[in-house]
């Protein structure tokens, strides 16, 4: 049976007439606002007012945005507004968490050359159409051709692949970049000669087209000639990414193939080394979701410890230590910590 208690009675008056410390509507979306503009503060250059509501057309006008983030919420239903900016929030986190582990982000220094590289190259004419792109593991050579090839600003078709072991053999490379144009396997030729006589058809046939190569390092002499074929032949754009160390043996194995192709065919060359000090601050910062405040010295040992323990996977793998530490704001000595532990882990 239920029981009542008498307004007077002192135990209805504690439990009624308590101040309510939950937070207000304004005080909530006010939150959200600055959560949503710290996603704007770490991106390079920092968009506008009037830019990033257009970006998010749920923040409503740049007027009603700088209004909120001043706490003016005069003149707007801040229960209706406050859904809108907690959607814009979960779509700004979602898409930092849609990208790969060892995403980079095409303002920094690796995968911003890479794309400019690949810009000149497509207003470019002559013969000198190949970009080599070297580094260590882990430097951001498979980073920056995703980057490439989920847009980049290059507008030319790209058929991308990935050699291997089996490269060795031109035969073999031959159908595998055969097979990655579109021609079916039925109609792919079974000698040589036939298969290479194919290929120049069908590079001709599509035109100014990007082939990129990653991996490179596994090719031979025998490749590198056809590479040189199909610059000489064909408006073909080559892109050739491997490790630098291994490119350098194929260099001197097969010398006179690379010479042909490298001295006379090369647009340029890029060598990637890992994240520096600003790349290690904006790669922590996006990635947190909070504004890099930490000092340059941190970012410094951190970029260096990077040399020698992956180059951008260390700095993904010191980020995943400050969160499992429940860092999401982390000062100098949080960060050299993680990097330390990570370090450690990696070695």
């Amino acid at each position: 049976m239920p029981t009542y208690t008498e307004r007077s009675h002192p135990e209805y008056r504690a439990e009624h007439d308590a101040p309510d410390t939950s937070p207000s509507l304004e005080q909530q979306l006010m939150a959200v606002a600055v959560q949503i503009d710290n996603h704007r503060q770490i991106m390079r250059p920092v968009p506008s007012d009037r830019a990033w509501a257009r970006a998010w057309p749920a923040l409503g006008s740049a007027k009603t945005w700088a209004k909120i983030m001043d706490g003016d919420f005069s003149e707007m239903s801040v229960a209706a507004k406050l859904p809108d900016y907690r959607g814009v929030l979960a779509a700004l986190a979602a898409q930092m968490q849609s990208h790969g582990k060892e995403v980079l982000y095409d303002d920094l220094g690796g995968a911003q050359e890479v794309a400019l590289a690949a810009l000149r190259l497509m207003h470019h004419t002559g013969k000198d159409r190949l970009i080599l792109i070297e580094g260590g593991s882990g430097s951001g050579k498979t980073s920056s051709l995703d980057l490439l090839e989920s847009g980049g600003g290059v507008g030319s078709v790209m058929f991308r692949m990935e050699a291997d072991e089996s490269w060795k053999s031109l035969r073999v490379a031959l159908k595998s970049i055969l097979s990655k144009m579109g021609t079916a396997e039925d109609s792919i030729p079974a000698s040589t000669g036939d298969r290479m006589s194919l290929l120049i058809t069908v590079v001709r046939r599509k035109g100014r087209i990007f082939l990129v190569v990653d991996e490179a390092h596994h090719v031979t002499g025998a490749i590198l000639n056809l590479f040189k074929t199909l610059l000489n032949q064909t408006d073909l754009l080559l892109i050739v990414a491997g490790m630098k160390t291994l490119l350098q043996k194929l260099r001197a194995a097969s010398s006179e193939e690379a010479k042909q192709l490298i001295y006379n065919r090369l647009f340029e060359k890029i060598t990637l080394a890992g994240p520096d000090a600003d790349g290690t601050r904006d790669f922590f910062a996006r990635r947190l979701a909070v504004p890099a405040t930490w000092s340059a010295a941190t970012c410094e040992s951190i970029a260096a410890a990077s040399v020698h323990c992956g180059h951008w996977s260390y700095l993904r793998r010191t980020l995943d230590q400050l969160r499992n530490s429940g860092i999401h704001d982390p000062n100098d000595a949080d960060l050299c910590g993680a990097a330390q532990k990570a370090a450690l882990e990696i070695a």
